[in-house]
């Protein structure tokens, strides 16, 4: 029993400490990106509701994707999601 409520105590802080880590790298313009990604509108559409060039938002997506260390588009939102970046 002492076992699991360590594992689970351990988990937690390392939840915390990286949500605080990877919340503080992400700038604001990659969190707007990947906020109206996460509301399902493509790059183009995303361009248009910010006033930036699609390849600015790709280039935000994939800045941001890299810091939250996923492997496309979807899975940085999925984690972006998970760690409440994203509510």
């Amino acid at each position: 029993m002492s076992f699991v409520a360590n594992y689970a105590v351990g988990n937690l802080l390392h939840y915390k400490e990286s949500r605080k880590r990877l919340i503080g790298k992400v700038t604001p313009r990659e969190f707007d990106c990947l906020l109206w990604a996460s509301e399902g509108k493509t790059d183009w559409e995303i361009s248009v509701i910010l006033g930036i060039s699609r390849s600015t938002v790709t280039k935000h997506i994939v800045s941001a994707r890299d810091k939250l260390g996923a492997v496309n588009k979807p899975h940085a939102i999925a984690m972006a999601l998970r760690i409440k970046l994203l509510r």
